[in-house]
C-alpha cells in the first residue's frame, strides 16, 4: 500500500511507503493540492452534528470548488 491515513483524536497522520518502510509525511501524494486534515475534520463535524449525507455533499462541493480554482 503506497500510502495510508491514520485518524486518531481528531488528528490525521499520513504515512507514505519508502524503501526503508513507512514515513510520516504532511501531505498526501494522491491529493497534493488539498488540506486533507481540514477537509476530514470538517466532514466529520458535519456528519456528527447533522448527518452523513450533508457531510458528503459538503465534501463533494469543496473538492469540486478547489479543483476548479
Amino acid at each position: 500500500m503506497p500510502e495510508f491515513w491514520f485518524f486518531k483524536h481528531e488528528q490525521l497522520s499520513i504515512y507514505r511507503l519508502r524503501t526503508e518502510g513507512y514515513e510520516c509525511v504532511t501531505q498526501s501524494q494522491f491529493f497534493p493540492t488539498y488540506d486533507i486534515q481540514t477537509l476530514l475534520t470538517r466532514c466529520l463535524d458535519i456528519g456528527y452534528t447533522r448527518n452523513t449525507s450533508a457531510a458528503i455533499r459538503d465534501l463533494r462541493q469543496r473538492l469540486q470548488s478547489t479543483r476548479s480554482d
